[in-house]
């Protein structure tokens, strides 16, 4: 069996899908993955608040070694809070392959628009938007 050829110069994945969740669970045996709690806001009575997020990408297109690069933004101001990446090798660029990400807790500073954007050998790919949003703290 020959080796991945890499993914041809000039083209890009095509980003298939972008997911937050709060956990992925992958069942090996039947290469089942599962998205645990999706979510596109985070609710909080007061900021800063800090969650542990999981992202889920779908990609098709690439062969070979690929780096991806998930950029933490902050669309007010364009903050850029974190950056996370990881190499992965996808075998065949005609089968859609699953890229996970683990993050650790991240920090929204205050409400507002958060970006997470998606990018393969440095280029743009897509991205999938988080809204911080101040609740009211419940009385007592």
């Amino acid at each position: 069996m020959s080796s991945p050829r890499p993914t041809a110069p000039g083209s890009k994945p095509l980003l298939l899908a972008v997911l937050l969740c709060e956990a992925i669970a992958v069942e090996r045996t039947r290469q089942k993955t599962s998205l645990l709690g999706l979510c596109d806001r985070v609710w909080a009575p007061e900021f800063p608040v800090q969650l542990p997020l999981s992202l889920y990408c779908r990609l098709v297109g690439a062969q070979g070694a690929i780096q991806i690069e998930v950029r933490f933004v902050e669309r007010d101001t364009d903050t850029l809070h974190a950056a996370f990446a990881r190499t992965f090798t996808a075998p065949d660029r005609l089968e859609a392959a699953e890229v996970l990400f683990d993050l650790p807790p991240l920090v929204f500073p205050r409400p507002g628009r958060y970006e997470f954007q998606v990018a393969a050998d440095g280029a743009f790919l897509g991205a999938i938007f988080m809204d911080a949003v101040l609740i009211a703290a419940p009385t007592r």
